[in-house]
């Protein structure tokens, strides 16, 4: 059995927690948005490396296509 006591203090934790997140959601979305184009263009960096290209030299390929592209 929960105690409502602990109840009390997740739930005021959980919407302290939901609050500072949308106070600061502006300052926030770049960063998510890098994290979801990192993530989605990982593979493709992992193909390029497995064509004898350097690490470094696979990522400046992929960003300035990227970057171009958009």
């Amino acid at each position: 059995m929960i105690d409502r006591g602990r109840l009390w203090v997740w739930g005021a934790v959980f919407c302290i927690l939901f609050v500072a997140l949308y106070l600061v959601r502006e300052v926030l979305l770049p960063f998510i948005a890098g994290m979801a184009v990192a993530y989605f263009l990982d593979p493709i960096l992992d193909q390029l490396e497995k064509c004898r290209l350097s690490r470094l030299m696979a990522t400046i390929i992929l960003t300035t296509t990227f970057f171009t592209l958009i």
